[in-house]
C-alpha cells in the first residue's frame, strides 16, 4: 500500500473534491472519528453540490476512496493478503482500452481507459474488483468500458463486488 505525504494528499483531496464536488471525510483510525476535511490548513473550501449517486470520498489511513463503500472493501482484501489467500494487492489498476490517436483532420483524441478498484492475484488469477454500491451505480458508461475491459483481458477475472445485480 502507498503512503501519500501531506502535500500529495492534500492535491489528490483537491481533484476528487474537482471531481466530485463533495468534500471528502478523513477517518482517524486511532479515534475511529471523523475529521472535516475542509477544515484542515491543508485542504481549501469547497461549494456543497452533491454526488449524483452521493457517494463520499474517504480517506482510511492516508488512502484516498471515493466512496465508503470502496473504503469498507479495503480491509477485508487487506486481511486476505495477510492471511496468505491473495498476493500482489493493487489499488486503482488503469486499463487502456483504445490508445489516444490523431485523426484525418489533425484532432488529438484521448485515450479511453478503464479504472478499478483493487486488482490481485489469487490462486496465481489475477483478478479484478469494482464496488459497486448498488444498481444506479452502473451507469451505461460504467457497462460498455465494463463489457470492453473483460473482452480485451479475457485472461483476468473481473468481479463486481456488492453490487444488487
Amino acid at each position: 500500500m502507498t503512503k501519500l505525504s501531506a502535500a500529495d494528499l492534500a492535491k489528490a483531496i483537491d481533484r476528487l473534491a474537482d471531481a466530485t464536488g463533495e468534500n471528502p471525510v478523513a477517518y482517524d483510525t486511532g479515534t475511529g472519528g471523523a475529521v472535516d476535511m475542509s477544515r484542515t490548513s491543508d485542504h481549501r473550501a469547497m461549494d456543497k453540490r452533491k454526488n449524483k449517486f452521493n457517494a463520499q470520498p474517504v480517506i482510511v489511513n492516508d488512502v484516498l476512496f471515493a466512496s465508503k463503500a470502496e473504503s469498507l472493501r479495503h480491509p477485508q482484501l487487506q486481511l486476505l493478503e495477510n492471511a496468505g489467500i491473495i498476493s500482489e494487492l493493487e489499488l486503482q489498476p488503469k486499463f487502456v482500452l483504445q490508445e489516444s490517436f490523431r485523426d484525418a483532420q489533425g484532432r488529438q483524441h484521448r485515450a479511453i481507459t478503464y479504472t478499478a478498484d483493487y486488482s490481485y492475484l489469487q490462486d496465481r488469477q489475477r483478478v479484478v474488483e469494482d464496488v459497486k454500491g448498488g444498481k444506479a451505480t452502473q451507469t451505461q458508461q460504467f457497462a460498455i468500458r465494463w463489457k470492453w475491459v473483460i473482452k480485451q483481458n479475457p485472461s483476468i477475472r473481473f468481479e463486481l463486488v456488492g453490487a444488487k445485480k
